[in-house]
C-alpha cells in the first residue's frame, strides 16, 4: 500500500506472481477487511489514549477554585 497501490491491484498482483501458493492469493475483499481492521484497532488505541488523558486532566482540579471549608 506505501506504493499506493489499490487492494484491487495487490491481489492481481499477487496471483500473477504467486499462482501456485495458495498462501500468497487473497482477495481484495480479505485485503480491506485487514486493513480495516488494523486501523480501527489503531484508532481504538489513540483514542482511549486521549480519553485517559481527558479524564487525567478533568481529574486536576485547580488549587485556587477548590471549595473552602
Amino acid at each position: 500500500m506505501h506504493r499506493g497501490w489499490s487492494p484491487e491491484q495487490i491481489a492481481g498482483w499477487l496471483k500473477r506472481n504467486y499462482p501456485d501458493a495458495q498462501g500468497m492469493n487473497v482477495s481484495h475483499e480479505t485485503i480491506y477487511k485487514t486493513l480495516f481492521i488494523q486501523t480501527r484497532g489503531t484508532l481504538k488505541k489513540s483514542y482511549s489514549n486521549i480519553l485517559e488523558a481527558e479524564e487525567r486532566y478533568e481529574n486536576l482540579e485547580p488549587h485556587h477554585l477548590k471549595e473552602k471549608d
